[in-house]
């Protein structure tokens, strides 16, 4: 397949600007470092995803009482509810209004069992559709939640990265679900599809960040008029 030199240098680009970015950090305390670095992937994915989505941060529940605790960014589609009070940030987000979740670390090798005790409180989580949602692929309307890492350091060679993608993996509950983890320093991405296929990228940055967009913009672009099953979160009844 030839690709256009023009998207090629936007997508070396577009690794580079995340990559210096999240480096100018590299020496603040470790809860700047963290927030800083959130937001540098907040910033490229609200410039990178279609207008229907937008950036919440909080906790994803579903109704059947699962809690993500605390997420790093989370994709919602902009029309979706979210539970807010006045003047805060954080939300409760239903799993119906998520179109991804996002893990944002310095060192994925490092933190690892954070990644893992993350996962492991994600994997629950239950999307209910209400009838009448359509899928515009060929999957039906999913019921799992994305999970996505990114780290700005992470391990030297593709298949120890491709061995902890088959981790999480592992730790599922059998749904099918879209899983990706990119890292910076190096460069390298590796993607679990919903078809459970695996896919490991190369080292070149441009072909990376082409690999994990071209994942997470197909995923996030299968669902169209969500919106959650309120009378199963509130049940007053």
């Amino acid at each position: 397949m030839v690709v256009s030199s023009s998207v090629n240098t936007y997508l070396t680009g577009l690794f580079n600007v995340l990559s210096c970015s999240m480096a100018a950090y590299e020496n603040a305390s470790s809860a700047a470092k963290g927030t800083a670095r959130e937001q540098c992937i907040d910033t490229l994915l609200q410039a990178c995803l279609p207008s229907r989505y937008t950036i919440a941060h909080g906790d994803v529940i579903d109704s059947l009482g699962h809690e993500t605790g605390q997420i790093d960014g989370v994709v919602i589609f902009s029309t979706a509810s979210v539970l807010r009070v006045p003047l805060a940030d954080i939300a409760l987000i239903p799993a119906e209004s998520v179109g991804g979740i996002f893990e944002v670390k310095s060192n994925v090798a490092k933190q690892w069992n954070d990644i893992k005790a993350k996962f492991a409180k994600v994997a629950p989580i239950v999307v209910k559709w209400p009838t009448g949602t359509q899928a515009v692929s060929k999957h039906d309307p999913y019921d799992s939640l994305a999970f996505h890492v990114v780290g700005y350091r992470g391990f030297n060679q593709g298949k120890q990265l491709e061995a902890r993608l088959q981790e999480l993996v592992e730790a599922g509950d059998g749904r099918k679900r879209l899983i990706s983890i990119i890292t910076l320093d190096p460069a390298a991405v590796a993607v679990v599809d919903r078809d459970m296929r695996v896919h490991v990228g190369p080292g070149d940055p441009g072909k990376v960040m082409a690999q994990w967009l071209y994942y997470l913009l197909l995923d996030m672009d299968t669902m169209i008029n969500p919106r959650p099953r309120w009378e199963e979160y509130f049940p007053f009844g």
